[in-house]
Protein backbone atom coordinates (compact mmCIF):
# COMPACT_ATOMS: atom_id res chain seq x y z
CA UNK A 1 0.00 0.00 0.00
CA UNK A 2 2.64 2.56 0.97
CA UNK A 3 4.96 4.22 -1.49
CA UNK A 4 7.57 5.02 1.14
CA UNK A 5 6.10 8.42 2.03
CA UNK A 6 5.48 8.50 5.78
CA UNK A 7 4.90 11.50 8.02
CA UNK A 8 3.52 12.24 11.49
CA UNK A 9 0.80 14.86 11.96
CA UNK A 10 1.20 17.57 14.59
CA UNK A 11 -1.16 15.43 16.72
CA UNK A 12 1.19 12.45 16.36
CA UNK A 13 -0.87 10.38 13.91
CA UNK A 14 0.95 8.54 11.14
CA UNK A 15 0.17 9.60 7.55
CA UNK A 16 0.96 7.19 4.73
CA UNK A 17 1.39 8.21 1.11
CA UNK A 18 -0.01 5.54 -1.22
CA UNK A 19 -0.73 4.99 -4.89
CA UNK A 20 -4.32 6.18 -4.26
CA UNK A 21 -3.75 9.21 -2.02
CA UNK A 22 -3.08 9.84 1.67
CA UNK A 23 -4.09 7.38 4.39
CA UNK A 24 -3.77 7.71 8.16
CA UNK A 25 -3.38 5.24 10.98
CA UNK A 26 -6.08 5.69 13.63
CA UNK A 27 -6.48 3.24 16.53
CA UNK A 28 -4.70 0.50 14.59
CA UNK A 29 -6.82 0.98 11.44
CA UNK A 30 -5.87 2.61 8.15
CA UNK A 31 -8.41 5.11 6.84
CA UNK A 32 -8.53 7.78 4.13
CA UNK A 33 -7.07 11.14 5.14
CA UNK A 34 -9.64 13.77 4.12
CA UNK A 35 -8.35 16.50 1.83
CA UNK A 36 -10.07 19.68 0.64
CA UNK A 37 -11.26 19.76 -2.95
CA UNK A 38 -12.57 17.19 -5.38
CA UNK A 39 -9.33 15.27 -6.10
CA UNK A 40 -8.82 12.52 -3.53
CA UNK A 41 -6.96 9.91 -5.61
CA UNK A 42 -3.35 10.51 -6.66
CA UNK A 43 -0.03 8.71 -6.40
CA UNK A 44 2.13 10.07 -3.59
CA UNK A 45 5.85 10.27 -4.23
CA UNK A 46 7.01 12.15 -1.12
CA UNK A 47 5.66 13.97 1.93
CA UNK A 48 7.31 16.84 3.78
CA UNK A 49 6.59 19.12 6.70
CA UNK A 50 7.89 22.70 6.47
CA UNK A 51 9.25 24.73 9.39
CA UNK A 52 5.85 26.40 9.87
CA UNK A 53 4.09 23.04 10.23
CA UNK A 54 2.69 22.98 6.68
CA UNK A 55 2.15 19.57 5.08
CA UNK A 56 3.44 19.18 1.50
CA UNK A 57 2.74 16.25 -0.81
CA UNK A 58 4.79 15.44 -3.91
CA UNK A 59 2.78 13.44 -6.46
CA UNK A 60 3.42 11.56 -9.67
CA UNK A 61 1.61 12.89 -12.72
CA UNK A 62 -1.49 11.07 -13.96
CA UNK A 63 -3.47 11.49 -17.14
CA UNK A 64 -6.75 11.62 -15.24
CA UNK A 65 -8.07 11.54 -11.70
CA UNK A 66 -11.15 9.66 -10.58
Amino acid sequence: MASGALLRTLEGRLLIGTHVGIKRLVDGRIETYPLPGPVQRFQVNRTLRDRDGGFWVGTLERDSCT
